[in-house]
């Protein structure tokens, strides 16, 4: 029976970078139709490593041949040297090589550990990285500049309303919709950026980072669902602008204005996502932008079903 001589060390897998090695499949589920397979071992052998493994030992399967021997076998290894391959099964792999395949299995081995790894960064970073954009794209945009800026008008142009909207809406629309918006304490951008700061702080360490375990992927969903929920109650907030203007609850605002504030000094009317108020000569409007833009929610939920269905 024909003995191996070791004459390298295995490195094969090692000098893949990591886009090579997330491009391989380390196993096969039908070994015998393998392209280029060969029933007689080749020359100079010595030189091969390991590409697949397999285990069909619970399958019920009919067994592979191996090219020691042509002994039958369910699980072992297709070893290659250029576009040729074999098949070894586990026994001949212990008693032919014996300690020696060690040094086959140590780079294929570490080359599955690896991919594992790789393969689970990839995933993590599939998830995080599109909700970082996604955060840092809303920062940038004018949505909170805008929030804020109107209710610093109501303030300060129709304090009125300011002081007595909540209430207003309270009863005249049985809701509590509209409470953060004329919350004194409300800060959504101080919000939106504590947000942006928990996902700085539990993601960015995981970026890149090559050696993530299982537990880390899944304690990363979880955090994950947890800040997309907090940002989403951020956006809802935000909503509450849009839907104060609209023309049901502007109606509602100037009718209790007029009534309820001083119709000797000022009068109220409302238009196309607009309120004025005019005392005398004076006349101040509050309108909303017309490039008024509610964030993204198709890719938070988007996003949202990725997480869950996993």
């Amino acid at each position: 029976m024909l003995k191996h001589k070791q004459t390298q060390t295995r490195t094969y897998w090692k000098t893949l970078s990591d886009e090579e090695l997330l491009s391989k499949e380390l196993t096969t589920d039908d070994p015998e139709k393998l392209q280029n397979l060969v029933s007689e071992l080749p020359e100079g052998f010595d030189d091969s490593y390991v590409e697949y493994a397999y285990d069909f030992r619970n399958s019920g399967r009919d067994e592979l041949t191996c090219i020691h021997g042509h002994h039958r076998h369910r699980a072992g290894f297709v070893m290659r040297k250029g576009d040729t391959r074999w098949l070894v099964g586990w026994i001949c792999a212990q008693s032919i090589y014996g300690e020696k395949f060690d040094e086959y299995t140590a780079d294929y081995d570490a080359a599955v550990i690896r991919h594992d790894s790789l393969t689970r960064r990839r995933e993590l970073e599939s998830w995080i990285l599109p909700f970082i954009t996604w955060m840092e794209e809303t920062n940038k945009s004018d949505i909170f500049r805008f929030y804020d800026s109107i209710r610093k008008q109501f303030q300060h142009k129709m304090p009125w309303i300011w002081q007595q909207g909540r209430a207003i809406l309270h009863e005249a629309l049985a809701t509590t919709r509209f409470d953060n918006f004329f919350d004194e304490q409300t800060d959504l951008t101080k919000e939106f950026a504590d947000a942006m700061l928990l996902t700085s702080a539990n993601f960015a360490p995981l970026i890149g980072k090559s050696d993530l375990k299982l537990e880390v992927i899944v304690k990363a969903k979880t955090t994950l669902l947890r800040l997309i929920a907090k940002v989403e109650q951020t956006v809802d907030k935000l909503a509450q602008l849009a839907d104060l203007f609209q023309p049901k609850e502007l109606d509602i605002l100037v009718r209790w204005a007029k009534e309820g504030d001083n119709p000797k000094k000022r009068t109220y009317s409302s238009d196309l996502n607009s309120i004025t108020c005019k005392r005398g000569r004076e006349k101040s409007r509050i309108q909303l932008p017309t490039n008024f833009r509610l964030p993204d929610r198709l890719k938070l939920d988007e996003l949202k079903k990725r997480l869950e269905a996993i």
